[in-house]
């Protein structure tokens, strides 16, 4: 898992998966720095579409395919 953080201030979390072989990916969202007390709507960017409001102790997992990718973004509420 990576973090970096664009221009605009905004941080940037990625998971690849390099195994060769299905595997997943768990997370806090506060570990991240995403620690908006209001939570976050996260959207999967290969579907496009909410999959689900996290705070930031909420715990995410995504399973990752063979060589894949998984996408989302947090949009934090207000």
């Amino acid at each position: 898992m990576g973090r970096a953080l664009l221009a605009t201030g905004r941080p940037i979390v990625y998971s690849t998966n390099w195994l060769g072989y299905d595997s997943s990916t768990t997370f806090k969202f506060g570990d991240l720095g995403l620690n908006n007390t209001n939570g976050y709507n996260v959207l999967d960017l290969w579907v496009g579409k909410v999959v689900g409001t996290y705070d930031p102790s909420a715990t995410y997992n995504a399973q990752v395919n063979a060589t894949g990718v998984h996408f989302i973004k947090a949009v934090a509420l207000q």
